[in-house]
């Protein structure tokens, strides 16, 4: 049986603590990308745990941790 499209895919997380920006990555990527958003370092590591994605593409200042500061942890 056939692949549903949405599994084809890359698995996109993003992790920024500007909601908009996480609104407006998501509408411009949604077509190309499965796209799950978080928006701290904590959340993103989180989800990195579950959803096992293929690009991470993070803000670097963030309240509490960096973006350097989730590649460290990862």
């Amino acid at each position: 049986m056939d692949k549903p499209v949405e599994s084809l895919k890359s698995k996109v997380l993003l992790i920024d603590d500007d909601e908009e920006q996480l609104v407006l990555f998501y509408y411009s990527f949604r077509d190309y990308f499965e796209i799950i958003k978080a928006d701290s370092v904590d959340s993103g590591l989180a989800k990195l745990a579950v959803e096992n994605p293929d690009i991470i593409i993070t803000d670097y200042e963030m309240p509490g941790k960096t973006g350097l500061d989730l590649l460290t942890e990862i």
